[in-house]
């Protein structure tokens, strides 16, 4: 029985030197050959779930409970990751692999940004009528963990 290892990791090393201290910076990567059709595969998928996101909030927009129709707050949140998507995934790929930390940091907080801002547009106008208003956001429903 054969097997095959193929190694797609590169290495980038860096040195700097000061004074009496040398100090080497090694990048880690994985990059290889069939790299840019993989990444065309997982943007196909990921718009293509957005695109049938956003066809059942269209589709259920027209709900006769007013209190679970979620169609306006799920398109903005759609919207959200829209916006979001076209800033980041354009300089995730501009920035250079030796910035890591700079990576890191933009793409840790797009998330956090993106997923906070959705969550609180879905949930907010829960919590206004479950608070404000003092009633269930689903009448007729009865929830014995509230």
């Amino acid at each position: 029985m054969k097997s095959i290892i193929i190694d797609t990791f590169c290495f980038l090393f860096k040195t700097f030197v000061e004074k009496n201290l040398i100090l080497a910076e090694t990048y880690q990567y994985c990059n290889g050959n069939k790299h840019v059709y993989w990444i065309a595969v997982v943007y196909i998928y990921k718009g293509l779930l957005l695109a049938f996101g956003t066809f059942l909030a269209w589709e259920t927009r027209h709900v006769t409970v007013p209190e679970l129709n979620d169609s306006k707050y799920i398109g903005a949140c759609i919207y959200n990751v829209v916006v979001v998507c076209f800033f980041g995934v354009p300089l995730g790929h501009v920035l250079p692999n030796e910035q890591t930390t700079l990576m890191y940091t933009l793409q840790s907080s797009l998330i956090i940004f993106c997923t906070t801002l959705c969550q609180c547009i879905l949930f907010l106008s829960k919590v206004n009528i479950i608070f404000v208003k003092g009633s269930s956001p689903a009448k007729g429903l009865h929830n014995n963990y509230l």
